[in-house]
């Protein structure tokens, strides 16, 4: 209740925090965990921070270089904001009015309370899900929303930028909808300083595309090796859409995506690609679901990874 937002916002955090009281955790005994070391993930060590927003401070000094870095690298954003531990930073929102609009471009880019259809969007992907996905319900301090309406093209990606502090844990939330025949890219960066201290960061990202849209995502994972990193993504794409996803996992100690694309209407496509670099003694944790909702559907797979050292994959 302290994390702030619209009364909506707030009572779907008590939902999912109800939720994960009745959900057992993840254990190694499932199949779907089998191979992973979720047993030694203890939430007792965590505590969720209770401030509903972010400054800007000193304490996002590195999370704005890095995004500074990340924005010139890429060339062109068509928008961009810092995310620090879960929390959107003040004054970052770029590309983005004070009423969540694009520029004049039409496209809704912002926090709960800046995008209109904002309480739509949140869980009309990832329905239901592990006790981590409930955590993640829960504790949310808040989730950048991209709504990009029907007929839009969004010239150049739009950047969000994940800055996570060790010994704390982050549940960042992404949403992304594209309507009919619009066309949207976006970049995720999920990063942090050195540390002892164990984090624990559970992103959750939605992705949508309606009838004949395009919806392209990156998510790049280089947390350091302190972290674990336990991510979930849940993407739909209806008649004549095309769905394109790419997870890229560096760091972190213990680095999971678990993707599943639906394809839900004729002629809709989807494209999974994901790739991991292993050293020392990472785990790199790939789950895939290309499900087939509709006839005349495609879906294409590519992972591709090497492991060093001690590290380990698992597929």
């Amino acid at each position: 209740a302290s994390l702030g937002g619209p009364d909506w916002l707030r009572r779907r955090r008590a939902d999912g925090f109800e939720a994960f009281s009745t959900t057992p955790l993840p254990s190694e005994k499932e199949e779907v965990w089998r191979y992973s070391p979720i047993d030694e993930l203890s939430l007792d060590a965590f505590a969720p921070e209770a401030d509903g927003s972010v400054s800007g401070g000193d304490e996002t000094t590195a999370g704005r270089g890095l995004l500074e870095s990340v924005r010139a690298a890429l060339g062109h954003t068509s928008a961009s904001v810092l995310v620090h531990s879960g929390h959107p930073v003040d004054g970052t929102w770029t590309g983005a009015g004070a009423d969540g609009t694009g520029g004049g471009t039409g496209l809704s880019f912002g926090p709960a309370e800046a995008v209109e259809g904002a309480a739509d969007m949140l869980g009309s992907m990832q329905h239901g899900g592990d006790a981590l996905v409930r955590l993640n319900d829960a504790f949310m301090p808040d989730a950048v929303f991209v709504d990009v309406p029907a007929g839009l093209t969004v010239e150049g990606p739009v950047l969000v930028v994940h800055w996570c502090e060790p010994g704390t844990p982050a549940f960042p939330r992404t949403c992304v909808r594209a309507g009919e025949g619009a066309a949207v890219s976006v970049v995720e960066v999920f990063a942090g300083p050195d540390g002892t201290a164990r984090s624990l960061v559970v992103p959750v990202t939605e992705l949508a595309a309606a009838e004949k849209a395009s919806v392209s995502y990156v998510s790049l994972q280089i947390l350091p090796d302190s972290a674990w990193s336990i991510a979930r993504l849940s993407a739909c794409g209806d008649g004549g859409s095309s769905m394109r996803t790419f997870t890229v996992g560096l760091g972190a100690a213990y680095d999971r995506v678990r993707t599943d694309v639906t394809v839900d209407g004729r002629n809709a496509r989807s494209e999974i690609l994901s790739t991991y670099l292993g050293d020392g003694a990472q785990v790199h944790d790939i789950r895939t679901l290309q499900d087939h909702a509709a006839p005349k559907t495609n879906s294409e797979l590519l992972c591709q990874g090497a492991v060093a050292g001690r590290s380990r994959s698992v597929y």
